[in-house]
This record gives C-alpha cells, structure tokens and sequence, in this order.
C-alpha cells in the first residue's frame, strides 16, 4: 500500500467470472481505475465493472484504488487477470436457394443465435450444432431483388460475433422462381 500524509490505500485484489471484474472494497478509497492491456478504461465508484467491448485475443486487467483527498495516494496496482475472447467464425450462405429455404453453414452451438438479414427484415434462430441449418424463408413472399446477409452471435459473453458473412444477391419471379444468384463480399450493409 501507499502511504503520504494521513491515510493509507491497500492494494485492491482482483477477480472475475466470465467478463465482470470485481474486488473488494479499500479503505479511504472513493473511486476505482480500471487498467486494460496497461491504459486506463475506466473509473468506477462501484467494486466491479463488465467489460463490453474488446478485441478478439487475450486481455489483462488491474484495478487502481483512489482518494479524493490529496494527502493519499493511490494504492498499488491489484493483481492481474487475463481474460481470452475468441470469435465465432464467419458463416456461409450457400447459394442452393430452393424457392423456399436458405441453408447457413458453420460450426456453431446450441447457445448461438444465428441473423439473418433478408432486405433489411431480421430473422433469429438457434444454432442446433449440425453445421448446416436450413432456414424456411418462404420465397413467394420476396419476389423481386433480395439481399441476404448473415451474423451469428453467442449467449457467452467470452465468444465475441462472428464477422458477417459474404452478401447474397437473388431474384424471384412471379412465377416463384428463383432464376438469378451472385455473391457479393465486403461489407457495408448488415446485421
């Protein structure tokens, strides 16, 4: 602990669960400094904090307890904790449009939830961990142009979205036929 003047403030120690950082409370403390990666995040009254938003990989965290008065000085830095975000992986539309369903392919959970954009109209549902999900999207009821982009994101909070996947262009005439396909990547538009 430091020490000048009149009081003193003990180090903090630091925990988490999942991506909540929390410690206890510090005598003659009136606020928290939370340290990410080395640079300040935040300042908190409270003894925890949830991280939002970060970077896919590995991330180390330390909290500073401060006083208002100016005859103490901040604590020490808490211990560390590193905390590992992974991403989910980009998922696939594949182009066998069949007049009626979309098929998404790619490796997600039971706790995903996979988006898809149908001319700005949202669609959710649950991944069912087969690694290829058709989705019934009722064709007559989209005739013309249709865009289609897909987004799958995570009930873990350690599991950051995936990118969004590659565009999909296709027509449906009044005939219910679905006659013209193209791939569009990049993004720009999205869920």
């Amino acid at each position: 602990s430091n020490a000048i003047g009149f009081g003193t403030i003990s180090n903090p120690v630091l925990s988490n669960s999942d991506n909540t950082l929390s410690w206890g409370m510090c005598e003659n403390a009136s606020s928290y400094s939370v340290f990410e990666d080395g640079s300040i995040i935040a300042t908190t009254n409270e003894t925890s904090f949830t991280i939002k938003e970060v970077e896919e990989g590995t991330h180390t965290f330390y909290v500073v307890a401060n006083s208002i008065s100016p005859t103490i000085e901040p604590s020490g830095h808490s211990n560390s904790v590193s905390i590992v975000w992974t991403r989910l992986e980009k998922p696939t539309i594949v182009s066998d449009i069949d007049g009626d369903n979309i098929t998404v392919r790619g490796s997600y959970g039971v706790n995903c939830v996979i988006k898809l954009d149908i001319n700005n109209r949202l669609m959710s549902f649950s991944a069912d961990n087969s690694g290829e999900q058709k989705v019934s999207i009722s064709s007559k009821n989209i005739k013309g142009e249709n865009l289609v982009i897909c987004r799958v994101f995570s009930t873990n909070p350690l599991v950051l979205p995936s990118p969004q996947s590659d565009r999909l262009c296709f027509m449906v005439d009044n005939n219910d036929t679905t006659y013209y396909k193209a791939w569009i990547t990049g993004s720009g538009y999205g869920v």
